[in-house]
Formats: structure tokens, C-alpha cells, sequence
């Protein structure tokens, strides 16, 4: 059997809002899927449930690219040295209704990029990313 996880990657502010809404899902209360935040050392929220922290990079990149990989990178090692095998990737300003929903309709042995949009020149790999954690 697959073990997955949800990476929640970014920014802080909203973290005690995702908890809250992530914390009563079956899944993850009977330990079947586990959840992971990756923000940084400075973060002022109240570290609540199983939290990954690191150092921000020096430069953050162009549009916090640098913020935004290092994190996830970090936030991917961090859930494979758990023992997971397919992570769903997250950003923190960001909900999924039914994520057990989403994960099942999912191969994986696939890697997915669920988003894009067109302002501002567009993003890409922001939204939603989901694979193995290989």
C-alpha cells in the first residue's frame, strides 16, 4: 500500500486556517495520509502538528522562485525520510475540498502539475504538484 502525504509549502499565514481544515479528515486522523508544513525558521505561527522548518535561502530569486523550490525541496526530503512514498504538494494559501477524493482518482506512479494561469506571465508547478516522493 502507497503512503501519502500533503506538503503544505509556503508562507505561514494561513497555517492555523489550513489545520483547522485539514485536521478532522479521516485520512489523515487514522494516520493513513500525513501532513506536513514546510515554512521557515522565522515563522511566527505556533508550530501545530507535524511541521518541517528551514532557513530561507539568501536570495530569494526572481518572484521567490528560490523560496519556493528550496521549500519544497526541503518539505519533499523531509516527508520521503518519514517513510512516504506520494506526496501532494500545496501551497499554503490554498484549500482542497476532498482531498481523499483527489487522491484516489491519482496514479502513483505519476508526477501531476495541476495549475496554471495566465497573469502576469503565469505560473507553473505553483498550485498543486503531486508524485512519488523518488
Amino acid at each position: 500500500m502507497t503512503k501519502s502525504a500533503i506538503l503544505i509549502q509556503g508562507q505561514d499565514t494561513y497555517i492555523k486556517n489550513l489545520y483547522e481544515f485539514y485536521k478532522d479528515n479521516n485520512s489523515i486522523v487514522s494516520g493513513e495520509l500525513g501532513l506536513v508544513f514546510s515554512s521557515w525558521e522565522e515563522s511566527k505561527t505556533l508550530q501545530i502538528g507535524n511541521t518541517k522548518l528551514k532557513k530561507k535561502p539568501i536570495n530569494p530569486g526572481y518572484g521567490n522562485s528560490n523560496l519556493q523550490f528550496y521549500g519544497c525541496y526541503k518539505g519533499c526530503k523531509f516527508i520521503k525520510s518519514l517513510g512516504y512514498d506520494y506526496l501532494i504538494k500545496i501551497r499554503s494559501d490554498f484549500l482542497i475540498s476532498d482531498i481523499d477524493k483527489l487522491i484516489s482518482a491519482l496514479d502513483k506512479n505519476c508526477v501531476y502539475f495541476l495549475a496554471w494561469h495566465n497573469w502576469d506571465s503565469g505560473y507553473f508547478v505553483d498550485y498543486i504538484v503531486a508524485g512519488p516522493t523518488n
